[in-house]
C-alpha cells in the first residue's frame, strides 16, 4: 500500500516536540500507535532525497558523549 506522507519539513518538527534522543526510543514511540498516520514509521527511507540527514537531524538532538575512562594515546 502507497500512502502519503506529509513533508519532511512537517514529519521532522512533530519529531522534534517528542524530544526523542535516538532511533531505538523513536522506535518504542512508533509502536504506541501515537505516531500519526502521515509521518513514516521509516523515515530514513520515506525522505530519502527529500531532505533527510540523519537520526540526530531529523530527532533533533546532538549526542553527547561521556567520558568512562582513561583516553588512549
Amino acid at each position: 500500500k502507497l500512502r502519503n506522507y506529509c513533508s519532511f519539513a512537517k514529519a521532522k518538527a512533530y519529531v522534534h516536540r517528542l524530544k526523542l534522543k535516538s532511533r531505538r526510543e523513536f522506535n518504542e514511540y512508533k509502536k504506541t500507535g501515537k505516531l500519526p498516520k502521515d509521518i513514516a514509521t521509516s523515515p530514513s527511507g520515506t525522505y530519502k532525497n527529500k531532505g533527510w540527514k540523519g537520526w540526530k537531524d531529523f530527532l533533533g538532538y546532538k549526542k553527547q558523549y561521556k567520558h568512562t575512562g582513561p583516553r588512549k594515546p
